[in-house]
């Protein structure tokens, strides 16, 4: 008896009726129960992975639960979790096997917070292969304030942020410092530019990054710090390398290729098989004001090399590329026109050349004139540009150089672009990084007044990946 639930909204999955044909007809699957045990005869089954139910609950009194579920497998198991306004308050769960679908076993998480403030309570599944009758929520004789503040878990909220959430409610405002937490992606240490709790629970800790996330990144954080507090005055017990969930859409990375039919929306496009050089599929039987989102990230800003992979049995097809920035702001990138090649699998590229602006972007396929087929738009970053990137930095300069502490970093570059700095001690241990954003004219200011006298190693890394190092003297 759900309030909620994501059957037409997380899995991207709409099912509109209910596979278990019982009880009733919403989505949600539903079929007949042999459990015996805090059952009125149904339970919920063929579950899919991040699928949810969420419930409306009234929380008499705050304090420890332990939660028995009646659950069955037939299969190998499952996991679940709990949530509380966005936080999740317990664990990933296993669901172990129980030799069969009607197999009804308990299992039990202990030492589940809940407080009376908590209104909706939402059962996730992060993977599937279990049925589910009931959960009951039992008061535990444990206190709180016995219970550790704990590391509960982790997930994305968009490409450049984060969220990690406790078991119990932290002291705000947070008292943390950002080289308390840090956060790896793929093995390498990302740089956070700040840290907040969430406003509406204060469970969560908000993470923003100066880095962009991908789908297919592996997402870690740790923490080493003594200054998070609870309301009931416990520490946060350090925690190591937790995973950090990733749910994160697939976004396509320029220079790149971009097959025509992995889009992430379209309207009027249908697909077939392609007989192209590498197979698939193409998009085709267009339309004038059919059209196609893609999600991109240019990483580095300059010309292009595009090409455009088509084909058509007659006529003259035609496009518009637009980018659509994060604030809704559109641009119109270019129109390109392509011949006939006599034949629907007829493929020829056409290429042309187009400056292109870093960063995070909506791509817009617009089909302007048809008939004409698609099967992929390539991007490439001319030579030019990643000779420019790639420069040696000879322009730069640092005065005074020997200094207090006080240093100048200044210098044209040939390209505009972004920087890497690190800043290490004289036996090589990296101090502190930074970033300097996107100009083509460097003028900063480096203090090195809270530490020691002696020499000092600044490594400057070009979006090209080379880099120049500089001795700084500090007296």
């Amino acid at each position: 008896d759900i309030e909620s639930g994501n059957y037409q909204v997380s899995t991207g999955n709409f099912t509109p009726w209910n596979t278990g044909w019982s009880y009733r007809n919403d989505g949600v699957d539903i079929e007949r129960c042999d459990d015996n045990i805090n059952t009125n005869g149904y339970n919920v089954g063929f579950l899919d992975t991040d699928e949810w139910m969420q419930y409306e609950v009234d929380i008499a009194i705050s304090g420890v639960y332990d939660i028995h579920l009646r659950a069955s497998s037939g299969g190998s198991g499952g996991r679940l979790h709990f949530e509380s306004d966005g936080a999740a308050i317990c664990p990933s769960f296993f669901i172990p096997p129980s030799g069969g679908w009607q197999n009804w076993e308990t299992s039990i998480i202990q030492n589940v917070i809940l407080d009376e403030s908590d209104q909706k309570i939402r059962f996730y599944v992060d993977q599937a292969g279990f049925n589910i009758s009931s959960f009951e929520f039992i008061e535990s004789e444990t206190d709180i304030q016995s219970l550790a503040t704990e590391f509960v878990g982790a997930q994305t909220i968009d490409e450049y942020s984060i969220q990690m959430n406790t078991n119990k409610f932290l002291e705000t405002p947070l008292n943390a410092s950002i080289s308390d937490f840090k956060i790896f992606v793929n093995g390498n240490e990302i740089p956070i530019i700040s840290i907040s709790s969430n406003a509406d629970n204060n469970r969560i800790i908000q993470f923003d990054l100066d880095f962009i996330l991908k789908s297919t990144d592996d997402i870690t954080i740790s923490y080493s710090g003594n200054q998070v507090i609870a309301t009931d005055g416990t520490l946060l017990n350090t925690f190591n390398l937790e995973n950090v969930k990733n749910t994160l859409e697939f976004v396509h990375q320029i220079p790149g290729r971009i097959e025509a039919e992995d889009y992430d929306f379209q309207l009027g496009v249908s697909l077939e098989d392609c007989t192209d050089i590498g197979g698939g599929q193409n998009i085709a039987f267009l339309d004038p004001g059919d059209y196609l989102d893609y999600e991109i990230n240019i990483t580095t800003s300059g010309n292009y090399e595009v090409d455009y992979r088509t084909a058509a049995l007659f006529g003259n097809g035609q496009l518009k590329i637009q980018l659509i920035d994060r604030e809704g702001n559109i641009e119109d990138l270019t129109t390109r026109t392509f011949s006939s090649t006599g034949g629907w699998q007829n493929w020829a590229t056409t290429s042309e050349t187009l400056q292109l602006p870093e960063g995070r972007y909506t791509m817009r396929v617009i089909i302007t004139q048809s008939p004409f087929n698609l099967n992929w738009i390539d991007f490439n970053l001319s030579t030019s540009v990643n000779e420019q990137l790639n420069s040696d930095l000879s322009q730069i300069q640092i005065y005074p150089n020997p200094s207090h502490g006080e240093f100048n970093i200044a210098g044209k570059m040939p390209l505009k672009q972004s920087l890497q700095l690190e800043l290490l001690n004289s036996k090589g241990k990296l101090i502190t990084k930074g970033k300097i954003n996107r100009t083509d004219f460097i003028d900063e200011q480096l203090s090195l007044n809270t530490e020691a006298s002696g020499l000092y190693f600044l490594k400057l890394i070009t979006e090209g990946g080379t880099y120049k190092t500089f001795k700084l003297v500090k007296l």
